[in-house]
C-alpha cells in the first residue's frame, strides 16, 4: 500500500474550513491508501501535551497524525503570522525527511508548503501534488497585505518553481485554474476538484424545529447571515456600509457566525454606524449543529474583495446550498460563487464595490420571499446533484487512481 503524506497546518480537530476539508479527505482516502497527515496547532482549539517534543504522533480513525509544534502568535499581526509559517515549515521539513513518503499532497496553510515540497523533491526525489486552497502571493497582493515588489516577485518565482515541478495541481474552481494557467502552467496539469458538503449531515431544518433560532431568540425575524472566517478577503466593511442603508418594514437582523482577524474591526464599524441593535456576533457552531445554524438564515452572504477572484474560493457556499438556502454572491461576476448563482439560479449577485447594489439586493430578498423560496429549493437540489461529498470524493478517488506514484 502506497504511503501518502498530507501536509497542512489545519487538520482535526480544528474548526477552520480548510482543516475540516482535509480531515474528511484524509479519512476517505485512508480506506485505500496508507495515509499520514503532518499538521500543526489550531488558533481556535487548544491542543496540549507536547512536553519537550517538537512533534508527536496521534491517530484519527485510520489516519496517522504527526502533529508539529510551532509558534502560534495571533494571525492578525502579519510579522508574527510569518513567524508561525516559518516555524511550522521548518519543523515539518525534518518530519518529511524522516518518514520518507511515496508522495506528498501539500496544502497552502502556510503558503510556504509548495516551496518546501519543491525542495524535498530536489533533495529526495519525492513527488508531490500541489493542493491550491489559496493562491500565493496573489491573494496577499489582492488583499493589500503586501504590495508588489522584490519580496512578492521572488516568492512568486519560487512558487512557480513549485507549481512547475509538482506532479499535478488541484484548483478549487475554474477561476483559480485560470490564474494558475496564466502563470505559464500547462492546462493539462491543473485539475479542478471543488470542495464538497455531506448533504446527509447538513440539511434544511424547518423554522418551527430550528434550535438555533430558539437559542438566540431569532424566530419571526428576517435573518441575514455571514457564517465562517471573518478574515481579510471577505469585504465585510462594504457589507456593513450596505446594512446601514437598508430600509424595510420587516424586522431584520444580521448575524455573524465565526471569528477571524477582522472581527474586532467589523465590530467597531458596526458601533460607528449605530447598528448594534441590528447585528449579532456569535461563535463558531459545533459541526453537528450546522444544519440548524445554516438553516436559520433567510439569506446568506458570500463575499470577497473586488479583484480577489480565483486567489481564494469560498467553501462556505456548499454548506449553504445543502441547507437549502439562497445567498448573495458579493464577489467578482466571474468568480466561482457568482457562476454558481447564475448557473443554478440559487441566489443573487451584487457588485462587490457597489454599496447601493448590495443594499438593493438585500431589500429585494426581504420583500420577495416567494422567489427566495424557489431559490432555496434549487439550492438544495444543486448541492445533492453536484457537490455532495460522495460525488466529489469519487472525483478524488479517480484522480488518485490516475496518478502514478511509483
Amino acid at each position: 500500500m502506497k504511503r501518502i503524506v498530507f501536509i497542512n497546518r489545519s487538520f482535526y480537530p480544528d474548526v477552520e474550513a480548510t482543516g475540516q476539508f482535509y480531515t474528511e479527505l484524509a479519512e476517505f482516502l485512508s480506506g485505500k491508501f496508507d495515509i499520514t497527515f503532518v499538521c500543526g496547532l489550531s488558533y481556535y482549539v487548544k491542543i496540549h501535551g507536547f512536553g519537550f517534543k517538537l512533534w508527536r504522533k496521534e491517530k484519527f480513525k485510520n489516519v496517522k497524525i504527526i502533529r508539529v509544534r510551532h509558534t502560534l502568535f495571533w494571525k492578525g499581526n502579519i510579522l508574527k503570522r510569518f513567524i508561525n509559517w516559518l516555524t511550522f515549515s521548518f519543523v515539518s521539513f525534518f518530519v518529511l525527511l524522516k518518514i520518507k513518503p511515496h508522495i506528498v499532497i501539500c496544502g497552502t496553510d502556510p503558503p510556504l508548503l509548495g516551496i518546501l515540497c519543491y525542495i524535498l523533491k530536489k533533495l529526495k526525489n519525492v513527488p508531490f501534488i500541489y493542493g491550491c486552497n489559496d493562491l500565493y502571493p496573489d491573494v496577499a497582493i489582492a488583499l493589500g497585505t503586501f504590495k508588489k515588489g522584490f519580496l512578492t516577485s521572488y516568492f512568486d518565482y519560487l512558487n512557480k518553481k513549485a507549481l512547475v515541478n509538482s506532479l499535478k495541481i488541484i484548483a478549487l474552481g475554474e477561476d483559480m485554474k485560470e490564474l494558475i494557467v496564466d502563470k505559464g502552467i500547462k492546462k493539462t496539469k491543473v485539475c479542478v476538484i471543488p470542495s464538497w458538503v455531506d448533504t446527509r449531515k447538513i440539511f434544511p431544518v424547518p423554522e418551527d424545529n430550528n434550535l438555533f433560532l430558539k437559542k438566540y431568540n431569532l424566530k419571526g425575524k428576517f435573518v441575514i447571515m455571514y457564517s465562517g472566517n471573518i478574515g481579510l478577503p471577505h469585504n465585510l466593511e462594504v457589507l456593513v456600509d450596505a446594512l446601514e442603508k437598508v430600509r424595510s418594514k420587516e424586522d431584520w437582523v444580521m448575524v455573524f457566525v465565526g471569528d477571524g482577524v477582522k472581527r474586532k474591526e467589523i465590530l467597531q464599524r458596526i458601533k460607528y454606524k449605530n447598528l448594534e441593535n441590528r447585528v449579532k456576533f456569535l461563535p463558531y457552531q459545533p459541526k453537528d449543529f450546522l444544519s440548524h445554524s445554516l438553516s436559520a438564515a433567510d439569506l446568506h452572504i458570500v463575499s470577497l474583495k473586488d479583484g480577489a477572484k480565483g486567489v481564494c474560493v469560498p467553501s462556505k457556499i456548499y454548506g449553504i446550498l445543502s441547507a437549502g438556502k439562497a445567498f448573495i454572491s458579493i464577489c467578482d461576476k466571474d468568480s466561482n460563487s457568482s457562476v454558481i448563482v447564475k448557473k443554478y439560479r440559487c441566489g443573487l449577485y451584487a457588485n462587490p464595490g457597489d454599496v447601493d447594489d448590495i443594499k438593493n439586493k438585500i431589500e429585494w430578498a426581504i420583500t420577495n420571499k416567494q422567489e427566495l423560496k424557489k431559490m432555496e429549493e434549487r439550492a438544495r437540489k444543486t448541492a445533492i446533484e453536484n457537490f455532495d461529498k460522495d460525488i466529489v470524493l469519487k472525483k478524488w478517488e479517480e484522480f488518485m487512481g490516475a496518478v502514478s506514484i511509483d
